[in-house]
């Protein structure tokens, strides 16, 4: 698993061919059959894409509680909480995590960039209730992308483990490697500095 320390959205800006971004999601729709994105990352999706409310509630009235790709925006929607006032789900997160590995045999992206699922609005924690799961059901290539300024502060921005290493990256190097290691940064064996 590797881990990246930035703004989901300064991450998703500068995003290319091969990378999927997961948007936790409830299952609730309101009168007028949008979906319910009122907290978090899904707040933030609907502002920067009026249209989302409207197109994922259409697919709620479908079916609730499954993983939907978003392919023009590189979105995976990913249900984590049955009602949007409730606590996440831990058993919907694995289920969202087996759904993901499913689709994953037909799409072409390399690359999943994973917030901490169920742990802001939702009221879990990670290293305890969601990282287990996340690891053990989720087959994919993924990176997480950790709240930006969290308890370690500014300082830590960014850190790999691969083969029991860590790294720490100042933030212009990140950048650097998004921008033109994409396709291997995250899966890639990590040479000694």
């Amino acid at each position: 698993m590797s881990v990246c320390r930035l703004d989901f959205w300064d991450v998703y800006d500068i995003r290319s061919d091969g990378h999927m971004f997961v948007i936790p999601v409830n299952g609730s729709t309101n009168q007028q059959n949008d979906a319910v994105m009122g907290r978090g990352l899904a707040f933030d999706a609907a502002r920067r894409y009026p249209f989302l409310r409207t197109e994922f509630g259409k697919l709620l009235k479908q079916q609730q509680h499954v993983v939907r790709v978003l392919e023009d925006k590189q979105f995976l929607l990913f249900p984590v909480k049955y009602k949007w006032h409730e606590t996440a789900n831990v058993e919907l997160i694995a289920s969202s995590c087996r759904q993901i590995s499913l689709l994953a045999k037909f799409w072409k992206y390399r690359v999943l960039y994973l917030p901490h699922v169920g742990c802001g609005n939702g009221g879990l924690d990670w290293k305890t209730d969601v990282r287990p799961v996340i690891e053990q059901y989720l087959t994919v290539p993924y990176v997480v992308i950790q709240p930006k300024w969290g308890r370690y502060g500014q300082d830590q921005i960014f850190s790999v483990s691969s083969s029991g290493q860590s790294f720490v990256w100042h933030w212009r190097c990140v950048l650097w490697v998004l921008q033109y290691e994409h396709y291997n940064w995250a899966i890639s064996t990590w040479p000694a500095i």
